[in-house]
C-alpha cells in the first residue's frame, strides 16, 4: 500500500474532470524530464517524457508515445501534467522526475484520490 506524509499534496477529483499537476523548478541544462504514476498495485511507470532545451521548444522524447489523456507540459521553470476525463483507474501517486546526464531529482509527491458519486433516483 502506497503512504502519503506531509510532503504529499492531495489532490480530489470526480471521473471526467480534468486535473493538472504542476512541478515548479529552475532548468537552466538541458534534461530529460518525466512524469511518474504509481499505485497500488503497480510499480512505479512513467506516464509522460519530453526533452527540455533551453533555447529551443521541448520535444517528446523519441521513445515514448504520449498519450492524448495525458498531456504533459516544459517550460525552463516549471513542468505540468494534465489528464483530461480523469477514470478511477487515474487514482495514485505522481511525481516529476528530471534526468539531467547521470543524475535524476524528484519531486514532491501528488496524490490523485478520484471520488465516486453515485446519484440515487428514487421511484413514487
Amino acid at each position: 500500500m502506497i503512504q502519503a506524509d506531509i510532503y504529499t499534496l492531495i489532490l480530489v477529483a470526480e471521473p471526467g474532470d480534468d486535473v493538472t499537476i504542476w512541478y515548479q523548478y529552475n532548468r537552466t541544462e538541458p534534461a530529460r524530464i518525466y512524469w511518474f504514476m504509481h499505485t497500488d498495485h503497480s510499480v512505479p511507470h512513467h506516464v509522460a517524457c519530453q526533452l527540455y532545451l533551453k533555447y529551443s521548444a521541448s520535444s517528446p522524447c523519441s521513445f515514448f508515445n504520449q498519450s492524448k489523456q495525458m498531456v504533459m507540459s516544459v517550460k525552463s521553470q516549471y513542468s505540468s501534467l494534465t489528464i483530461s476525463a480523469v477514470k478511477h483507474t487515474d487514482s495514485g501517486l505522481y511525481y516529476c522526475g528530471i534526468w539531467q546526464s547521470t543524475d535524476i531529482y524528484f519531486s514532491n509527491l501528488r496524490r490523485l484520490r478520484l471520488i465516486l458519486r453515485f446519484i440515487l433516483n428514487s421511484c413514487n
